[in-house]
């Protein structure tokens, strides 16, 4: 096994055809969390960000890319707006991550949310957690029809107060792909109220993110595309998303919407929105990521399931290390949560423990 480490923005385009020929091989890699293009998105405007590429026998079987952060320790390249980690193997190899650290000279890989089928990293998995997914492979009413069997009627309410704001209101608009800098910060500005009054932090703070979302708005291409929509009542705007495209995949990053409009529940419709423009946005597949809101439950028609670790190979740190990382499983998603939270920010620490991401539907 041979492993070098190179920095993300001088992959080549040689890099990246390896690169697409290994994520098409493997299902699991088949969102945009996954693409070059994002690694290299998030390397424009990073300068710690690197890709341990990983070969045997002269040819390459994994492209794993990461933050070098202080202390020579890995972590997900975009912090919390990595809802899934992109880690690029081929399905049928067998590598040691361990060694893969050693060689890229790292002490620590903290890794949240890669695909459960690695086995290259699942001896030090400490947490397990289902991604929740929308299936259109067969068109939004076979879609629909398939929730009301399950007994969801989530879509079917959605479309109700659909018909009910514009008997109420006005018409809506539905625009699939906007790049209007205005709507943008509508976002931003929509989201970071909503964080605010849930009290948890600034997730835009960091100085690389909001280019990093520009960025990705205007991006545009075959293989890898940003997805700014907006739902508006009339002319005025009732909810946005901001996501992802890869090929057929959708990848919901981040959703707000207009609170003066709140009893018709924006967020639903704007999701039942994304659901039936994809067939025409060549869409198959909704990814609303990690987390058991009721409201992904009532809306999925199935699960991956992904998992977080640590890989340390300080022997000081750790037992410290799996310590913290077992107790921040232990609590996520659940009300102990919000108190850690809370005792977080006391503290002086910002950081969230989930992300942002179609949180607020």
């Amino acid at each position: 096994m041979n492993v070098i480490a190179v920095s993300a923005r001088d992959l080549t385009r040689d890099h990246a055809m390896q690169w697409r020929t290994l994520q098409a091989a493997n299902p699991s890699c088949a969102g945009p969390h996954f693409c070059i293009e994002f690694v290299q998105a998030v390397a424009e405007v990073r300068g710690d960000i690197e890709v341990a590429m990983v070969s045997q026998d002269g040819e390459p079987i994994a492209f794993v890319p990461f933050r070098r952060a202080k202390g020579n320790v890995a972590r997900p390249i975009a912090d919390n707006f990595s809802d899934f980690q992109g880690c690029v193997v081929s399905p049928d190899a067998s590598w040691a991550a361990d060694e893969v650290l050693r060689q890229c000279r790292l002490n620590a890989f903290h890794f949240s949310n890669v695909p459960e089928n690695c086995p290259a990293l699942e001896p030090f998995f400490w947490q397990r957690r289902e991604a929740s997914y929308i299936d259109l492979s067969n068109g939004f009413e076979e879609y629909r029809a398939a929730r009301r069997r399950a007994g969801s009627d989530e879509i079917q309410e959605s479309l109700r107060k659909t018909r009910k704001i514009q008997r109420d209101i006005a018409p809506l608009h539905f625009e699939p792909r906007s790049t209007d800098p205005a709507v943008f910060r509508t976002l931003i500005a929509w989201k970071r109220a909503q964080l605010e009054s849930q009290k948890l932090g600034d997730s835009f703070a960091g100085v690389w993110v909001l280019p990093l979302l520009e960025g990705i708005v205007n991006t545009r291409s075959d293989a890898f595309t940003g997805v700014m929509s907006v739902l508006r009542v009339g002319g005025e705007i009732l909810a946005i998303n901001l996501g992802m495209r890869s090929r057929g995949v959708f990848h919901g990053w981040v959703t707000t919407y207009n609170r003066h409009f709140a009893k018709y529940s924006p967020g639903l419709m704007m999701m039942t929105q994304l659901a039936q423009s994809a067939e025409e946005n060549r869409i198959r597949r909704i990814e609303m990521g990690c987390g058991g809101e009721a409201f992904k439950q009532s809306l999925a028609s199935g699960t991956h399931t992904f998992a977080s670790g640590t890989i340390d190979l300080r022997p000081v740190t750790r037992i410290a290390t799996q310590g913290w990382m077992m107790a921040k499983a232990m609590i996520r998603d659940t009300p102990l949560e919000a108190v850690a939270r809370t005792v977080s920010r006391q503290l002086g620490h910002t950081k969230q423990l989930v992300a942002p991401a179609f949180r607020d539907v």
